[in-house]
């Protein structure tokens, strides 16, 4: 897989991984300016966990991957209109587990295997390399996400950006 093309698989497992957080958040706190109700992430109760399925030519070599983190930092603004509301999360990317026993378990079949502990280390060194998410250089990932259009049961999808931050 080229570098350009992992980065852009970690960037949509990331946005799709955003969407499903659990909604582990401390009081909210009025926002002087816009009206907004602002509710801090909790880290202690919340997690990010990306889903890496194997592909490619290789695929029937590999395993699938949970990538998961506990430590991040988010807050939602919550609007009274909910078209207007947005979420931000910042992921310290050094932070990040490779295969997980525990979150493998719990994401079902597909994740049934357990690769050894070296196979784990290695995906991860591969992961934060200079040729994926290049860890050095840029430490986090800013995860950005505003409301899409509303519908009838006053539901929206998010519309997420995902910067790799220096």
């Amino acid at each position: 897989m080229s570098s350009d093309l992992a980065r852009l698989y970690y960037a949509i497992a990331l946005s799709a991984a955003a969407l499903l957080l659990p909604l582990s958040i401390v009081h909210a706190q009025r926002s002087r300016e816009t009206g907004a109700a602002v509710y801090r992430i909790d880290p202690q109760a919340s997690d990010v966990r990306l889903l890496v399925y194997r592909d490619g030519v290789l695929s029937t070599f590999g395993h699938n991957h949970v990538v998961s983190l506990k430590e991040f930092t988010g807050t939602i603004h919550l609007q009274p209109r909910l078209a207007q509301s947005r979420v931000e999360l910042e992921i310290p990317v050094d932070r990040l587990i490779v295969d997980d026993a525990a979150a493998r378990r719990q994401e079902g079949e597909d994740f049934a295997s357990e690769p050894s502990k070296e196979d784990g280390a290695a995906t991860r060194t591969n992961m934060l390399s200079h040729a994926l998410l290049n860890a050095r250089q840029f430490p986090t990932i800013k995860v950005t996400g505003t409301s899409g259009p509303v519908d009838a049961k006053n539901s929206a999808v998010l519309d997420l950006s995902v910067d790799l931050v220096a």
